[in-house]
């Protein structure tokens, strides 16, 4: 009996404990992602970049190891660890773009290392070449040359730099190309969700009950016509941004603020457009639709199909002045 007490009493301890180490796990994760959100030397994008510039300043120091001061002096390594100092300084100051390109800067010294360590540069750089676009590919591959079965000519270590700088541009220009491109959709979403919520308060506070009052060109009508067109309109530049950014050669143009909200705002000018043109008279005219628009809700879509694309406006417009010759 007493035996048993004891082992019920040891059990409740012993899930105490597990309770009480899971709690402190959950804390911890809590507030590890809080501290990811709110500071930089734990954003994943710190850690990767400080992990790795420490990890080939190590390594540099190994190769130093057995070096007279003499050979350190004039080998690779003293000038890549200074590097590596400097890069220690922006991370410090969290400039990280800065940090990475001076971390591959000391990595191309690399290559003033010895015969075979820029053959299985150049193998690795032949391989990886095919992940870049096809003009630094074939600037890479005039450099190193394709490799074949019967020939595989050694590489100066100043045309291998050349080349691995090529492939570290191409990628430093990737990564700011995507840091645009997230800033650019963060205020696309932004503007989405408010008139997303704006649209739903307009629907909730307004009797659309009466079908003909969409034939009136009120304060009413109009803010629902701007807001389905506004609607359309961002959501017609997000599926733009989105599909274009990566064929862009020059991407601040494409990512400018200015750009994107101009083409938000043209398409829901041309919602509106289209709403004046169905309650004038030149629609019978013309034949725009195939079809009758019989309540508010079949405005709306209109709207928001010519907020979205600009096919509809443009056709319209077209079928008024007649198509140039």
């Amino acid at each position: 009996m007493i035996f048993t007490i004891k082992s019920n009493i040891m059990d409740t301890e012993k899930e105490k404990t597990n309770c009480e180490e899971a709690n402190r796990k959950l804390m911890w994760k809590i507030k590890l992602r809080l501290r990811r959100l709110f500071y930089v030397e734990y954003s994943p994008r710190y850690i990767r970049f400080k992990g790795d510039l420490f990890t080939y300043k190590e390594y540099l120091q190994v190769m130093q190891m057995n070096m007279s001061d003499d050979e350190k002096e004039k080998n690779w390594t003293t000038q890549a660890l200074i590097l590596c100092e400097k890069a220690i300084d922006k991370l410090n100051e969290i400039k990280i773009d800065e940090g990475w390109k001076m971390l591959h800067t000391a990595k191309r010294m690399e290559v003033y290392n010895n015969s075979f360590s820029r053959k299985a540069l150049v193998t690795e750089l032949r391989e990886e070449a095919n992940k870049l676009s096809d003009n630094r590919k074939n600037s890479i591959l005039k450099i190193i040359g394709v490799r074949n079965d019967n020939v595989d000519s050694d590489i100066s270590p100043e045309e291998l730099e050349i080349a691995l700088k090529i492939r570290d541009e191409f990628y430093h220009t990737l990564y700011y190309t995507n840091r645009l491109t997230r800033g650019q959709f963060n205020w696309l979403f932004l503007i989405l969700a408010l008139i997303i919520i704006l649209g739903l308060v307009f629907i909730l506070i307004n009797d659309f009950a009466k079908d003909d009052v969409m034939n009136v060109m009120n304060f009413r009508n109009m803010t629902g016509i701007l807001l389905f067109g506004l609607l359309g309109s961002t959501t017609s530049s997000i599926f733009h941004f989105r599909n274009s950014h990566a064929s862009s050669r020059i991407p601040e143009i494409l990512s400018n603020t200015s750009i994107t909200m101009s083409r938000i705002f043209v398409g829901a000018g041309f919602s509106v457009f289209i709403f004046v043109l169905l309650n004038s008279e030149i629609t019978a005219s013309i034949n725009l639709f195939s079809f009758t628009l019989d309540s508010c809700y079949d405005f709306f879509t209109i709207a928001f199909v010519s907020g979205f694309s600009e096919r509809l406006a443009l056709s319209s417009i077209q079928k008024i002045i007649g198509k140039k010759e």
